[in-house]
């Protein structure tokens, strides 16, 4: 959603100050985690015309041969990004 919003502005975007916390009890294979970052959206110029606080959490699930996102969550879009 952030690249469609970006599209629609005729911006580009980049993410920024990413942060991610382990949290709660985790069952076995399982690890639950707070993320936090910021997308910056810029002109064709590449001035920064606005920056959006996204937050959100996430769980990973080890399987037989990998890990893997099980459940994924973060805040929205402000609609005004949505529309040209």
């Amino acid at each position: 959603m952030p690249q469609d919003a970006a599209n629609k502005q005729n911006e580009t975007i980049s993410v920024k100050q990413i942060e991610i916390e382990k949290y709660g009890g985790a069952e076995e294979d399982t690890i639950n985690f707070n993320h936090r970052f910021t997308i910056e959206f810029k002109d064709m110029k590449g001035i920064t015309v606005d920056e959006v606080d996204m937050n959100g959490q996430m769980t990973v699930v080890k399987t037989a041969d990998s890990l893997k996102i099980a459940r994924y969550y973060d805040s929205h879009i402000p609609l005004e990004k949505l529309s040209p």
